[in-house]
């Protein structure tokens, strides 16, 4: 269902690599399609909402939008070092915290 309804992609060589641990861009990026699914509207973010982000700028471009919606919606937030960690891995706690905001700021 996920990747019929392209809220999961896999990697650019066509594998998908169901048991590989997840960067946070990735699950940034799943979690702002399926509320977009799910019926939440809003527009995608763009490098200006990361640029608050010492890292901010190493977010892969094909993460920009949807990392950058979720910035701007408060879902997302950096770390006490002012950093995103966009291509470190999420943890379960962290997991939890943003989708406990996205369910909770609607």
């Amino acid at each position: 269902w996920a990747a019929d309804a392209d809220v999961v992609t896999g990697y650019s060589n066509g594998n998908f690599g169901p048991h590989d641990p997840i960067k946070r861009q990735d699950a940034f990026t799943m979690l702002s399609r399926a509320m977009r699914l799910s019926g939440w509207s809003f527009s995608d973010g763009t490098a200006s909402d990361l640029a608050m982000y010492a890292d901010g700028s190493q977010v892969s471009s094909y993460a920009v939008g949807p990392v950058g919606a979720l910035v701007r919606l408060n879902i997302v937030q950096g770390d006490n070092q002012n950093k995103l960690n966009p291509r470190q891995y999420i943890n379960r706690a962290e997991t939890s915290v943003i989708l406990y905001r996205a369910l909770t700021i609607g």
